[in-house]
């Protein structure tokens, strides 16, 4: 990785969707390694439902189990 790669720092964040005049709830949104997101998953009470790449960012969709 050269010096001037951007790299994405996992962390938590909020954020608020907007799209023209309406606005959405504020969502708390996680960065992370896609390795850890399997665990960090388990650990929250979750599973993963599914793990995806657009462009150049991963995004995992997280889901409370089925009883």
């Amino acid at each position: 990785m050269g010096a001037n790669t951007p790299v994405d720092v996992p962390g938590l964040s909020h954020l608020l969707l907007v799209s023209g005049r309406d606005r959405g709830p504020v969502f708390r949104w996680a960065r992370l390694d896609v390795a850890a997101v399997h665990d960090t998953a388990a650990r929250a009470g979750l599973v993963v439902r599914e793990v995806f790449r657009s462009g150049r960012r991963w995004f995992a969709e997280l889901a409370r189990p089925a009883a």
